[in-house]
């Protein structure tokens, strides 16, 4: 679960249907994401291994051998890449809104290829993060933890605390918005507006990305003290946890909404960003050509904080974009813009650490899936290497930053709107299909094998939720596939217009894998998942019998 990029992907919700795309739409991911939670908590439990889905589909997939596990890790691969290029990026626009808010200068990162260098730097955070020993990623896990649970509460409690006036309800749970044409006309990408039944399924996009990531728990099961026991309950815990705090969240910044304008209007307030250029209207005024306003809730910290703690001399903000005195924002004392200052501190250090732990996790899973020979020898060769004193993963550190190096290059295309909707895409249909995966595996090929613990069973809703939980996998990952944008056009080639390309990606994937697997297993040796005594009840134990296994294969594993 990620709290603090709710702030990030607010947008998504508000963009395709306003607040009741947000409240409503959460909540209903969240009771269907909830039976998806349990029922991979149970199908955790008798596999207490490192590797989450991966595993999992290893041991469930019956007749079917290898192929499900090297499908799934492919696709885990993908989702990996998408999920820290969207980290990336929010983290790039975060430190981009701190930017405004501190030297009031709405272009110091509003050029694409600014943003874009940028993300290179929030990569090689991660990268440096990644090379960092495992007892230093240990205590990094622990501070990112405080800092999101921490940060959070702050921002729940202070945002409209400080808003001298809040939304009434009938607004947050009532108020209905369709803006898929805002701001399109002007991008020449068509401005056709989206039926609401098509802006609603778009707009789901943003709670099925704040409610992914179930799986973590799972990683540390060699490493936990009654893993069979433990394992289960802190993925239920951590999913209804991180739920809590993101809807909590959301109905924070809702409620806070102070010039309504502001959120709804591209390229209006102090955050919007402008990609085109800016001209001079009829009346002297700038005005963006191709606007969007990406983060929604810088232009909310402004707006609170600058009520709040308004400048004494009573005058619009200098550089507010619209031109227009009744939407712009009132210009903020130094105490107000310090205050906005901070809550995108809050939110910026939570992003970066999100990045850097992301990047820490995602190159071990790389080392574990080349260490099963899933790719080509020169290769595994390269990805297994492991630095003999620190113990980490070189080989996997370098190939994932490159790959997200080069994720983050459709930014510079001329839709950013449709990129960083396809990128969060590309990461949510990842997850959900396999996190889908596992629980379809175990009521087919696996349901005969599968066989429960009495540390966690979910008895006669084992079935049921099962079933429920690989329906909403494939309900969202088809809403996901749906164009961010409505028509489709391709003004100046594929990445220029606004096909969301998430699907594609995941279809070419998948169509590798499956090309690469018979090499995979008659040439390369792929053995499949590692499964390490399933039948252990002491995570201690599996420390030693995961070195003794590990010791065998070239390099040494990462601690």
């Amino acid at each position: 679960m990620q709290p603090l990029l709710s702030a990030g992907v607010l947008e998504l919700g508000l963009g395709w249907g306003g607040p009741v795309e947000v409240v409503y739409g959460f909540l209903a991911c969240f009771a269907l994401s909830l039976f998806l939670a349990i029922s991979l908590a149970e199908i955790s439990s008798p596999f207490v291994t490192a590797g989450g889905p991966y595993n999992w589909a290893g041991a469930l997939s019956g007749r079917l051998g290898k192929l499900p596990s090297y499908v799934v890790g492919w696709v885990t691969l993908l989702a990996l890449f998408g999920g820290i290029s969207t980290s990336v990026q929010a983290s790039n626009q975060i430190m981009g809104m701190r930017m405004m808010f501190t030297y009031g200068d709405p272009a110091s990162a509003s050029t694409q290829v600014g943003q874009w260098g940028v993300a290179q730097a929030c990569n090689l955070v991660g990268v440096f993060a990644s090379l960092m020993p495992i007892e230093w990623t240990n205590r990094l896990s622990w501070i990112t933890l405080v800092w999101l649970v921490c940060g959070s509460t702050i921002l729940v409690i202070l945002i409209p605390a400080v808003a001298p006036s809040r939304q009434s309800n009938a607004y947050v749970w009532g108020k209905w918005y369709n803006g898929s044409s805002a701001g399109i006309d002007q991008a020449g990408l068509g401005s056709q507006r989206s039926r609401d039944a098509y802006t609603v399924c778009n707009g789901l996009l943003m709670s099925q990305y704040l409610l992914l990531y179930y799986d973590t728990p799972s990683h540390m099961a060699e490493e936990t003290h009654r893993s069979t026991w433990t394992v289960p309950r802190s993925i239920i815990a951590s999913f209804l946890i991180g739920s809590a705090i993101n809807f909590g969240l959301l109905l924070s910044f809702l409620y806070s909404i102070q010039i309504e304008s502001n959120v709804y209007t591209p390229g209006a307030g102090i955050t919007g960003t402008c990609y085109g250029g800016y001209k001079m209207n009829d009346y002297g005024t700038p005005v963006c050509t191709i606007p969007y306003s990406l983060f929604q809730t810088g232009n909310i910290f402004w707006d609170v904080f600058a009520a709040r703690f308004p400048d004494k001399s009573g005058l619009p903000a200098l550089n507010c974009l619209t031109g227009d005195p009744m939407t712009c924002p009132p210009r903020p004392s130094k105490r107000g813009r310090n205050g906005a200052i901070v809550c995108s501190f809050i939110v910026c250090i939570g992003a970066t650490f999100s990045t850097m732990l992301g990047y820490a996790s995602a190159t071990r899973f790389i080392y574990s899936f080349a260490r099963d020979k899933a790719f080509p020898p020169f290769m595994n060769r390269w990805l297994v290497y492991v630095h003999p004193k620190t113990k980490v993963p070189l080989g996997a550190v370098a190939f994932f930053g490159i790959i997200c190096a080069a994720f983050t290059c459709v930014w510079l295309n001329q839709n950013p709107v449709a990129a960083f909707s396809a990128i969060t895409g590309m990461n949510s249909n990842g997850l959900l299909l396999v996190y889908g995966m596992a629980p379809l595996l175990r009521l087919t090929t696996g349901f005969r094998t599968f066989t429960k613990t009495k540390d966690f069973d979910l008895k006669w809703l084992s079935i049921p939720a099962a079933v429920i939980g690989v329906i909403y996998a494939m309900a969202s990952n088809a809403t996901i596939a749906l164009p961010s944008i409505f028509p489709i056009t391709s003004p100046g080639g594929l990445l220029a217009g606004n096909l969301n390309f998430a699907p594609v990606g995941l279809g070419a994937v998948i169509a590798l894998a499956l090309l690469l697997y018979p090499f995979a297993v008659k040439f390369w040796g792929f053995t499949g998942p590692m499964q390490r005594h399933e039948d252990a009840r002491d995570g201690l134990a599996l420390q030693a019998a995961a070195k003794a296994v590990q010791s065998t294969e070239e390099g040494s594993a990462p601690a």
